[in-house]
């Protein structure tokens, strides 16, 4: 078996991004985007493109390590894709963000980041079928970290 970094060692380094534009499913893909649309939206439009750009790319690139690099006895594995871990990034930011920042305007009702951390949770128990645990995680992170940062270093 082949390590999972082997072809990012030999210059294939497009396979860091690319899960983001496979999905499995339909479905999958379908609810990605009621996450990625609305909340991307929020946060190009507080943060600014060039920003916002960055962060999508932090967003997907670091998850993707995560959940490519780590074996599977951390839930890891090469075989994945899906916005997802995008996903959880702007989730996270925008939790913590609008917590930090209340004079945003924008609220996030206690039931939806309960139900978005009862997911995250759920699927390491390994009772909802494949699931890339480990980009969900990282884009959490990623988020998380990423609204803090927004909200110390503001967009000028």
């Amino acid at each position: 078996i082949t390590a999972p970094a082997a072809s990012i060692l030999q210059g294939e380094v497009w396979r860091v991004i690319t899960p983001i534009f496979l999905h499995l499913r339909p479905l999958h893909l379908l609810f990605n985007l009621f996450a990625l649309i609305p909340l991307g939206r929020i946060v190009e439009r507080g943060e600014g493109t060039f920003r916002y750009s960055m962060f999508i790319l932090a967003a997907a690139i670091i998850p993707n390590l995560m959940q490519g690099l780590l074996p599977p006895a951390y839930f890891g594995s090469p075989l994945f894709g899906g916005l997802s871990g995008v996903a959880y990034a702007l989730f996270g930011f925008l939790w913590v963000k609008t917590s930090l920042q209340p004079q945003m305007g924008i609220y996030f009702p206690t039931s939806t980041i309960i139900l978005m951390m009862l997911w995250l949770v759920l699927g390491f128990t390994g009772q909802v079928g494949p699931i890339a645990n480990m980009a969900h995680l990282g884009g959490l992170l990623v988020g998380l970290a990423s609204g803090w940062l927004a909200v110390q270093f503001p967009k000028r």
